[in-house]
């Protein structure tokens, strides 16, 4: 729906990413665009005219270049197995996870020497998203204007329902089967529940009480 989807070369093998976020052609008219997570993450709602005006929900989250990818990837290894659980049940277990990924995070800044603190901010808003939120959907999952969203499979653009624009595409596609049932047995995790071919089916309620409904 969007165009060719990116890849990288890797050994001299082509190799899909797990998941791509699709740009906007320079055609694409922008009908609406607002903060989900300010400054890091907006969304823009754009008329595709291939499409006889078609409308999309891009995703446009702030880029990490290399050294802040790099040193993303190295916090989020450290961070996932130093971090404890709170020693009380009485602790907000979200507003707990935050403080200690930012204080162990801090800790091991001097892993990451040469950073500035404005691509620091940067990591962080990954770390957070991809240790504490729902990783590559974090956006859709934080937009208020959402009321459902949907994925059909891999290669296929998961779709949305805007309070305003109602069913639309997103610039959002998962292009690996492995990496797509990973992220549902981990979605369902957090539901407390399993899902596998055994027990194909869940529907359970996610932290923030949203449902999810996954086979």
């Amino acid at each position: 729906m969007f165009g060719k989807k990116d890849k990288k070369k890797k050994k001299g093998v082509e190799e899909k990413e797990p998941i791509v976020y699709i740009e906007p052609k320079p055609d694409y008219e922008l009908v609406e665009e607002y903060w989900v997570i300010e400054p890091y993450a907006k969304v823009k709602i754009m008329s595709m005219p291939e499409l006889g005006g078609q409308l999309a929900y891009f995703v446009d989250e702030v880029k990490l270049n290399k050294k802040e990818s790099k040193a993303k990837e190295k916090l989020i290894d450290i961070l996932s197995i130093e971090l404890k659980p709170p020693e009380s049940f009485e602790v907000e277990v979200r507003k707990y996870i935050i403080e200690e990924a930012r204080r162990l995070a801090k800790k091991y800044r001097r892993i990451v020497r040469g950073l500035t603190e404005e691509s620091w901010n940067r990591v962080i808003y990954y770390i957070e998203r991809d240790l504490i939120g729902y990783g590559p959907i974090n956006v859709l999952m934080e937009d208020w204007n959402l009321e459902d969203i949907s994925c059909d499979g891999v290669n296929r653009a998961i779709h949305v329902w805007h309070r305003k624009y109602e069913s639309i595409p997103t610039n959002i596609v998962f292009t690996d089967k492995n990496y797509l049932r990973e992220f549902i047995i981990k979605l369902a995790h957090l539901g407390g529940k399993h899902v596998s071919a055994a027990f194909p089916i869940v529907d359970t309620m996610l932290p923030g009480r949203h449902r999810l409904a996954a086979t």
